[in-house]
């Protein structure tokens, strides 16, 4: 009888111990979420120390990914046609553009020296003057082989001189608050606060991290072009030349490509100024279809903004 009673003490002992586990354990899933400054900092670009820092960030090789979608033969060849809404890129085309990306990604922090930096990549990767825009592109491929997918780039309009892909390089001039692109963005001059740019943080861009403005709400939204539908633009970068604008509600693309959805991490909302970087959630999704979730940092005041419509979601 002794035995027993000792056994049914032992269990209920471990009964006990157990439900003390479980309610300590949910009130730590329970727990506001606290990310404190060297987590935080993490996230924020440091002159001379970005290479050490983007290795020190989750490997973004290991989300998934939607599989990308290829034109069957590249854009600009013999018969081919520009579909709006539809891809824009052959695989090879694809490759170019990456390239070319990395290559400025690479030196983009040495800007004193970006001319001489890229001059030694030619005649691969050529850095042209431009006027207030310098571009960046591939070699440009061979007349006799504008029918097949071949890597570099490809002279596509008669009054340019460089190719497509290429990249744009922007400069800006500063005062103590604000900088202002010298170059004019749809009949006026980008302007955007210096606090919504620096310090930089990093960001996904697709399977790389890459220093982008603190606030890339404000940045994005900057001039205010007074719509939030996904568009396309009235200057056709391909071909250089004009067309007509066209606007889609980007809800009617949700199931055609994969968007992102902010949404903070934790409740923020009473904690410090609007102005300070908090963890948010962002998930990429398809439809109805979550790709993949990564924890990042933003500004508190844009932690939290609509999937397709681009607006701040207020508390």
């Amino acid at each position: 009888m002794v035995a027993k009673l000792c056994i049914w003490v032992a269990m209920l002992a471990l009964l006990i111990t157990f439900l003390m586990f479980l309610s300590s354990f949910y009130l730590k899933l329970n727990e506001p979420l606290i990310l404190h400054k060297h987590e935080i900092q993490r996230f924020v670009v440091d002159s001379g120390r970005t290479k050490a820092k983007r290795q020190q960030l989750p490997n973004l090789e290991q989300l998934d990914w939607p599989e990308l979608e290829y034109l069957p033969a590249p854009l600009g060849a013999p018969g081919t046609k520009q579909i709006l809404w539809e891809p824009q890129y052959s695989r090879k085309q694809m490759r170019t553009q990456w390239k070319l990306f990395s290559a400025f990604v690479n030196f983009m922090e040495e800007l004193d020296v970006l001319w001489r930096k890229m001059a030694e990549l030619t005649p691969e990767i050529i850095i042209k003057q431009g006027g207030l825009r310098d571009k960046i592109y591939a070699k440009l491929i061979e007349p006799h082989i504008t029918s097949q997918d071949v890597e570099g780039s490809r002279k596509l309009c008669g009054w340019c001189d460089w190719g497509w892909p290429f990249i744009d390089i922007g400069y800006y001039t500063t005062n103590a608050t604000h900088m202002e692109e010298r170059a004019i963005y749809f009949g006026v001059h980008e302007t955007c606060a210096k606090s919504d740019v620096f310090p930089l943080i990093f960001r996904p861009f697709y399977k790389h991290w890459v220093p982008t403005p603190r606030n890339s709400f404000a940045a994005i939204m900057q001039p205010n072009i007074g719509v939030v539908d996904c568009l396309v633009s009235g200057w056709d970068h391909v071909f250089e030349k004009q067309r007509q604008r066209q606007f889609i509600s980007c809800e009617k693309l949700a199931h055609r490509y994969a968007f992102v959805e902010h949404n903070p991490l934790y409740d923020n909302s009473d904690q410090g100024s609007v102005s300070d970087l908090v963890c948010v959630r962002e998930r990429l999704i398809l439809g109805n279809r979550s790709i993949h979730e990564i924890h990042l940092v933003a500004p508190r005041n844009v932690a939290h903004v609509e999937t397709y419509g681009m607006r701040v979601v207020t508390p």
